[in-house]
């Protein structure tokens, strides 16, 4: 999706559950800065990298790329899959498709972590090993129990 139809349509939806409309754009206004980088969860990606590929696989929009590479993450990963370039989101199954096809990998050698359970459990029920992560720690224990950390 188009980040500015990205950012309207929230803005929408916010003012139909009843914020004023001042709120509803400087929360929009809010979610538009650059994000920033969680360095233990960094570490771990560049662990896991010595030893296999990396992809993001992200519901996103168009304005993904920029922000990876303001943040230096462009180069943190192998590759990217962007719902905005695919027009494809998770859980859809073939979100799941174009990572493995970008890192050139199959079902039984990759790992998918997501904050989503819902995703997670999309990617489990298309043959994916699988991990609800919901912050660093989580991330971390699902790398170490796979095998993927030194």
């Amino acid at each position: 999706m188009r980040h500015d139809r990205w950012l309207a349509s929230v803005a929408d939806a916010l003012t139909s559950e009843g914020v004023p409309a001042t709120a509803a754009l400087a929360a929009v206004n809010a979610w538009s800065a650059t994000g920033t980088v969680v360095p233990a969860a960094l570490t771990l990606v560049r662990a896991v990298r010595t030893r296999r590929r990396v992809a993001l696989l992200t519901n996103a929009t168009t304005r993904l790329a920029a922000d990876l590479t303001v943040l230096g993450l462009d180069r943190e990963v192998d590759g990217v899959v962007s719902s905005a370039e695919t027009g494809v989101a998770k859980p859809d199954p073939e979100a799941f498709l174009a990572a493995l096809a970008i890192l050139g990998a199959t079902r039984d050698e990759t790992l998918f972590c997501d904050d989503s359970a819902a995703n997670v459990a999309a990617a489990t029920a298309l043959g994916l090993a699988a991990a609800h992560v919901p912050d660093t720690d989580a991330l971390r224990t699902a790398l170490a129990t796979h095998g993927l950390l030194g």
